[in-house]
């Protein structure tokens, strides 16, 4: 099937958001660190190497954030160890989604990057209630991460799911208002980072989006940038006309503390978002 609306929709919103939480909050640390084993099955005859840090920083138009294009690894020269770096042309590819590397057996394996001080996740209603009810009967809910839980939902995080939505006669021509519903819950163990996600949410209320086209959606199969870069504010001045924008019409936040088995002090945070788009579905 080819992407529809609400597919354009949620993805645009999460990419909004994150931007927001990483350039306004200033919300990621840059570090340099080894990548370690995984027990990911080799792709595409690569093999994975993970960092300790769930997601990397991939976005250049966040002020400060490094955003690596390699790895640094050890070879053998002439009966020598040395340290070398390799890029995507020499058959790197780098996974940010996942906090590490794809790569044909290099040694010693690390690199310096921007971790996320909150991962992302675009999740199904569904598969984030599951997700609380497993972390909040779990003994270690919220643990460091000593090494990326490859593939899945590491806290402190933020996951943003679909709610509902519904379209609305609005304009002569058959023009729609569509009024879609989001839900984006906030996870840590610190309420301070919290609070500033929700803060950054709030004000929000009463901005626009661009609706972005699956084409310019930045990651390829090994969740690398595509391009080998991704500048979120340069796309966004691509989707000029207000057609192509989604505007914010609403924002509510709350949070509470859960007590779980391994953590007394486990902090949520929920934000809902109203969007309003303006459509012509039939068309």
């Amino acid at each position: 099937m080819n992407p529809q609306f609400k597919h354009k929709l949620g993805s645009s919103l999460a990419f909004f958001l994150e931007h927001k939480v990483l350039n306004k909050g200033q919300a990621y640390t840059n570090v340099s660190g080894d990548l370690y084993d995984s027990d990911q099955i080799p792709f595409n005859g690569f093999t994975f190497s993970s960092s300790s840090d769930a997601q990397w920083v991939y976005d250049s138009s966040v002020s400060g954030a490094i955003i690596p294009n390699g790895i640094n690894h050890t070879e053998v020269i002439s009966g020598e160890t040395v340290n070398t770096f390799t890029n995507r042309a020499s058959g790197v590819n780098l996974n940010f989604l996942n906090g590490g590397a794809y790569h044909s057996g290099l040694s010693s394996p690390s690199a310096a990057y921007a971790k996320k001080d909150l991962n992302f996740y675009f999740r199904n209603e569904k598969d984030v209630e599951l997700f609380m009810e497993k972390s909040f009967n779990s003994e270690d809910p919220i643990d460091p991460i000593t090494g990326s839980n490859d593939l899945k939902i590491n806290a402190p995080c933020v996951i943003l799911s679909y709610k509902d939505s519904k379209n609305n006669p609005f304009a002569l021509g058959g023009m729609d208002e569509n009024e879609s519903n989001y839900q984006a819950v906030v996870i840590s163990d610190d309420p301070y980072l919290m609070d500033g996600a929700l803060s950054i949410f709030e004000d929000l209320s009463q901005t626009c989006f661009p609706i972005i086209d699956f084409e310019d959606i930045p990651f390829n199969i090994y969740g690398d940038l595509k391009n080998g870069e991704f500048n979120y504010t340069g796309l966004s001045s691509k989707y000029s006309d207000p057609i192509q924008k989604a505007n914010v019409d609403r924002v509510i936040s709350n949070t509470t503390t859960i007590s779980s088995k391994g953590a007394d002090n486990f902090y949520l945070g929920y934000a809902e978002f109203r969007l309003l788009s303006y459509r012509f579905p039939r068309l």
